[in-house]
């Protein structure tokens, strides 16, 4: 074999081996502008649900309770004390627990989310922000977090009815364990309102006493 055949050959195992340039797509074969890439259907629709409905709760909740933390922070250094210290270290605490129950619950329990499942992360997370501007004011602050607590309460035991067996495969020892866990949660919520709003008046009326 000559060097011109050699090389002519190897010209044409290169151009075999070269990846094929694709041609123009034809017109019944390219996307429709506004078409939809995913036709919606109930197994589509369920698996959208899933994916977006904890995240968005999650995310819209931790930017509320990242602004209550932010007010919170500007509102303690500049009048520390051992009562502010306190009510600062409580509204932190209750910030990781209202975190820890939307996260939880996101996890545990999935249904397709109402105007009124949706707003409930604004109604209480942003109740939170209040105290804030209150620290170092018995009355003011303990009353304000007794409110938040009572609608804390509602928000916790409608959870009760919005979890109903299906949510547990059939297991109806499990929505048991879970009904009465919200049920404890909610009773202590609604014992510790009422303690908070009995301080709260207290300590409006001592000085005045």
């Amino acid at each position: 074999m000559t060097i011109d055949a050699r090389v002519s050959r190897r010209a044409e195992d290169c151009l075999a081996e070269a990846p094929a340039v694709p041609g123009p797509v034809a017109s019944a074969d390219r996307p429709v502008l506004g078409g939809a890439l995913e036709p919606i259907t109930g197994e589509v629709l369920k698996r959208r649900s899933l994916e977006v409905s904890s995240t968005s709760f999650t995310t819209i909740i931790s930017i509320i309770l990242g602004v209550a933390l932010a007010l919170l922070a500007q509102n303690t250094f500049p009048r520390l004390s051992p009562l502010v210290s306190l009510q600062s270290a409580c509204l932190l605490l209750l910030f990781v627990c209202t975190f820890h129950y939307f996260l939880s619950m996101s996890v545990v329990l999935r249904w397709a989310p109402s105007f009124m499942d949706c707003s409930s992360p604004f109604i209480i997370t942003s109740l939170e922000i209040p105290p804030a501007y209150f620290l170092g004011q018995v009355s003011a602050w303990s009353g304000w977090i007794a409110v938040l607590f009572l609608f804390v309460a509602a928000g916790v035991s409608s959870t009760v009815k919005y979890s109903p067996i299906c949510h547990f495969g059939g297991d109806r020892r499990a929505q048991k364990m879970l009904h009465a866990t919200l049920l404890e949660i909610t009773a202590a919520l609604l014992t510790g309102a009422f303690l908070l709003g009995a301080i709260a008046v207290l300590a409006r009326a001592l000085p005045a006493a």
